[in-house]
């Protein structure tokens, strides 16, 4: 798998599809600035690492957690709450909002390919 990141070939399938940034195009590196502590170059990357790249971290450790300790995490009423529904509603925006601003020659331009 690590090969794989080391290839000049982008992995992304709108990438290679449509030759065209998808709007989460920049968030692995950015994620990955983030670690490094790096979050001016985490930034140019990916404006939205600072808030999606923790929370996909807690997200994906509680259900660990939960798996380890051998009972899901929250239930399922907890997941289709409004307020679960209405941050991922917003999230999927700021996602969107950033994609076109990228475009238009914010925070970059658009991501390269």
């Amino acid at each position: 798998m690590l090969g794989l990141l080391a290839l000049p070939v982008p992995i992304c399938p709108t990438a290679l599809l449509l030759r065209l940034p998808c709007p989460g195009c920049g968030l692995t590196r950015a994620t990955f600035a983030l670690l490094r502590g790096d979050v001016a170059g985490s930034f140019a990357l990916h404006p939205l690492a600072i808030v999606l790249a923790p929370l996909l971290a807690a997200y994906g450790g509680a259900h660990v957690w939960g798996f380890v300790r051998g009972r899901p995490v929250g239930s399922p009423s907890f997941w289709t709450s409004r307020a679960v529904t209405a941050l991922t509603l917003a999230l999927m925006g700021a996602l969107l909002a950033v994609w076109v601003a990228r475009f238009l020659g914010a925070f970059g331009g658009p991501a390269p390919v």
